[in-house]
């Protein structure tokens, strides 16, 4: 049974740091922005692998839950009262780009890190999962993303990741 949401005020989603045009928070775009750091740094320091390896994905919705965040209800109601073709859009490229992550993340552990081949397969990867972050934050930012431009972009990007293995 679905909950009802009332939709925050602009001033209450400031200040929980929710952009009030999409009703999106970029604090979610902190779970990539940790693996991503792992990413960078396992590319550096094979040994680091394993600590990435452990890294794993939350939707927008456990990550706040998760979070400890004091404003999590605001964030959440917010998120659920998000424009429908925005919402449907930006959880669509969540759920693509947390299977890029898990995707890239199995890959990594088996590239040769100790060779120059497999730092740059490995940056090449690193670099497509940034694109999708600020895929991501552009459509948190920006609530005029046209659909069929992300969606064409997320796979084509998918299927450039793909590739590369």
């Amino acid at each position: 049974m679905g909950q009802s949401h009332v939709k925050p005020t602009s001033e209450e989603m400031c200040a929980a740091k929710v952009n009030p045009r999409s009703g999106l928070a970029t604090d979610y775009l902190n779970m990539f922005n940790e693996a991503i750091m792992l990413f960078e740094m396992a590319i550096d320091m094979p040994e680091m692998v394993d600590e990435l390896s452990a890294w794993s994905p939350k939707s927008y919705r456990e990550h706040f839950e998760a979070s400890g965040f004091e404003m999590t209800s605001t964030v959440l109601a917010a998120y659920e009262t998000a424009e429908p073709d925005l919402k449907s859009r930006f959880d669509t490229l969540c759920t693509q780009t947390c299977a890029s992550f898990l995707s890239a993340i199995d890959q990594v552990q088996s590239m040769d890190l100790s060779d120059d081949g497999g730092i740059f397969e490995a940056q090449a990867v690193l670099e497509d999962l940034k694109s999708l972050q600020a895929k991501l934050d552009g459509l948190i930012h920006n609530s005029n993303v046209d659909a069929d431009e992300t969606e064409a972009t997320v796979d084509t990007t998918q299927a450039e990741i793909d590739a590369l293995f």
